[in-house]
């Protein structure tokens, strides 16, 4: 079964949105029937366990590397330039 990543604003009854204030506006008894629905059907939250790590690496992990590659660019081309002009001062200086 193919995992897809929708942003989709029609629920399934039963089924909660993917908003992340949506926990703060339920009441408690609201949410943990809505819970307990989800966690005795196994093969929800295994869905959904894929449908998060599958975000977690296209929109989080992914961006976050490669701001980490930039940032790591940087930091050596700096230091590679402050070494060749410590080397032209050094040679200039001496003669």
């Amino acid at each position: 079964m193919p995992i897809s990543h929708t942003h989709s604003t029609h629920q399934s009854p039963g089924t909660p949105p993917s908003t992340p204030s949506y926990i703060s506006r339920q009441n408690r008894d609201d949410y943990l029937a809505q819970m307990s629905e989800i966690i005795d059907d196994t093969t929800l939250p295994a869905h959904g366990v894929a449908k998060d790590l599958y975000h977690l690496s296209n929109n989080v992990l992914i961006p976050k590397f490669r701001w980490h590659r930039i940032a790591y660019a940087s930091f050596v081309a700096s230091l590679l330039l402050s070494i060749v002009l410590l080397l032209y001062n050094l040679v200039r200086a001496s003669s």
